[in-house]
């Protein structure tokens, strides 16, 4: 089996930003009857805002378990499909 060349991939981005994207599953999972103001310069500080919204803490690596399942993994996915692309191409992953 051939070896393909890996290219790299940039990182922009916390991981937070994409969970962000889908805030009204992030407002399910803390039961927020709306999505409030949230502020922070980065996707952890906005998150830790949210998160102190509802009334829980958010540790960075260890609470995406509990909230996981109330995402829309499909539409994070399309709204960073461009970037999700090369890395996708790599791994010969084929959503469709």
């Amino acid at each position: 089996m051939k070896k393909k060349k890996s290219e790299p991939h940039i990182v922009l981005h916390e991981i937070e930003d994409w969970l962000l994207d889908d805030i009204a599953g992030l407002c399910s999972y803390l039961r927020l009857k709306k999505v409030p103001t949230i502020s922070g310069s980065t996707g952890y500080d906005k998150m830790l805002s949210l998160f102190r919204k509802g009334n829980k803490v958010y540790l960075k690596g260890f609470s995406a378990k509990n909230f996981i399942g109330n995402l829309n993994m499909e539409l994070i996915r399309r709204k960073h499909s461009k970037e999700l692309a090369n890395l996708e191409r790599t791994l010969n992953v084929e959503i469709k």
